[in-house]
């Protein structure tokens, strides 16, 4: 039921009259446990976010629960999850050797130079939001095309789609954020954007060799082709 004493948050329409869009109901608990924290010093990260972890890892039923602090850390982290199975998985299962393994490494700079220089046409069919989103899907095909490699071959294809996606999201990603940045704060949001690219990058490194500790190298990539797909997907059909 709505709550008469907690206020409403208009929003500007195109006539110039206002329409509420939101009227939140914030409690007593809820204040005093903002207050709580703003008291306990930790402000980013601490007791409050492992207890929000665990208790919604319970309720989910889950094994483990992350919090990251924006969609763009979630984003960034389903990116880079896979990065530290690569390796492993190159040496170990598939046991390639320097020579294949630089050679892959060849082919994903070639296919991300020609992808590359179709970014402007694809932007400009797509936008900087799909193109993204379309990269990031592209990318999802690394890890699930390499979890089923049992030699070079696989493993040569999947840099082709590596290199061409990370063209494509990589160029599109920086455009985008640009576009929605205001321009007199702009050196602010690129501030926080690169915090959350920096807090995904290390929280993928850290969570991956847990994943494949708990489930093995190719389950491991294959989940976080899934999550690149599914990141992809959201991106795409975002409004």
């Amino acid at each position: 039921m709505k709550d008469k004493k907690t206020p409403e948050f208009p929003a500007t329409s195109m006539n110039g009259g206002f329409l509420v869009y939101g009227s939140p109901a914030i409690e007593e608990t809820e204040i005093q446990e903002v207050v709580a924290c703003l008291r306990s010093g930790w402000l980013g990260t601490g007791p409050k976010v492992a207890q929000f972890e665990e208790d919604f890892k319970r309720y989910k039923g889950a094994r483990c629960a992350i919090a990251v602090n924006s969609c763009t850390a979630a984003m960034h982290l389903a990116l880079y999850l896979a990065v530290p199975l690569f390796p492993l998985y190159l040496v170990n299962e598939i046991q390639l050797n320097d020579q294949f393994i630089g050679l892959g490494n060849s082919i994903f700079y070639v296919a991300l130079f020609v992808a590359s220089a179709q970014l402007d046409g694809v932007t400009r069919r797509f936008g900087n939001r799909r193109t993204m989103a379309l990269g990031i899907i592209v990318i999802s095909i690394y890890p699930a095309i390499l979890s089923q490699a049992t030699g070079p071959t696989l493993y040569l294809l999947a840099s082709i789609m590596g290199g061409a996606g990370w063209a494509l999201a990589g160029g599109a990603v920086g455009n985008y954020v640009l576009e929605k940045t205001p321009d007199d704060s702009r050196p602010s949001y690129l501030a926080w954007y690169n915090m959350s690219l920096q807090a995904g990058i290390l929280l993928g490194s850290l969570i991956a060799p847990a994943l494949a500790g708990w489930w093995g190298l190719t389950i491991g990539l294959l989940f976080a082709a899934a999550c690149r797909f599914l990141i992809g997907a959201a991106i795409w059909r975002a409004e």
